[in-house]
């Protein structure tokens, strides 16, 4: 009897045993399997819909650009500062000028023509558009006089610049289909598929100099 109440308990307690090692590994299985889930882009890029992110190389600037009208303008301080300080903006008579050795190119606001020297050009956008205090410029204008290279992505907008050409950086190329995250781990949300033979531009946190996967951006893109 004895022995029976005895095996009773031993198999009590190796069905609570079996249970508690498959939930284990239920809630084991559960960490390390990926998330599926994709982070919607509109919530890591918040900007709004006639406004465009604008990133410099690898930075996210301070200041939103425009989008208007399919075209993507910049603020003015911004242009000067990183894509071409040989701009100038008239406060006076509300134009924008454009000099070198032998030419003054010289536009206004809300026209869709410029001026080299004496000789009139049109372009299929307007130029110049003001918002209160501030002045925006189309990056396409820009791009006319300057060593520039740019991209524009939509759903958010934003806008990708080249412009800095000595400097360098360190790529990667995907040798399978994957997903870019938004952190480091398997259970963070999904930003991108990546696909075999995309090429990375990998960033190192300046801090840590620890390679971040949420740093890994596609090339010309975010």
């Amino acid at each position: 009897m004895e022995k029976i109440r005895h095996n009773k308990l031993l198999i009590s307690f190796l069905g609570t045993l079996a249970v508690l090692v498959m939930v284990i590994g239920a809630l084991t299985v559960q960490k390390l399997v990926p998330s599926k889930k994709v982070m919607d882009l509109t919530k890591y890029y918040k900007v709004d819909s006639d406004k465009v992110m604008v990133v410099l190389q690898n930075k996210i600037a301070e200041e939103q650009g425009l989008y208007f009208d399919g075209v993507v303008y910049i603020e003015y301080e911004t242009v000067k500062e990183y894509l071409n300080h040989r701009f100038y903006w008239d406060t006076h008579e509300n134009s924008l000028i454009y000099t070198t050795q032998s030419e003054v190119i010289k536009t206004e606001i809300s026209s869709n023509s410029y001026y080299v020297n004496k000789s009139k050009a049109n372009v299929p956008y307007q130029i110049v558009k003001t918002t209160g205090d501030k002045v925006y410029v189309a990056l396409e204008y820009v791009k006319l006089f300057s060593n520039i290279e740019y991209k524009f992505y939509e759903k958010p907008n934003r806008v990708v610049i080249q412009y800095d050409w000595k400097q360098e950086y360190m790529y990667s190329n995907v040798k399978k289909n994957t997903q870019l995250r938004y952190g480091a781990s398997v259970k963070s949300a999904i930003l991108v598929q990546l696909k075999s033979g995309n090429k990375l531009h990998m960033l190192i946190h300046k801090k840590s100099k620890m390679l971040s996967l949420k740093k890994l951006l596609p090339k010309m893109e975010l």
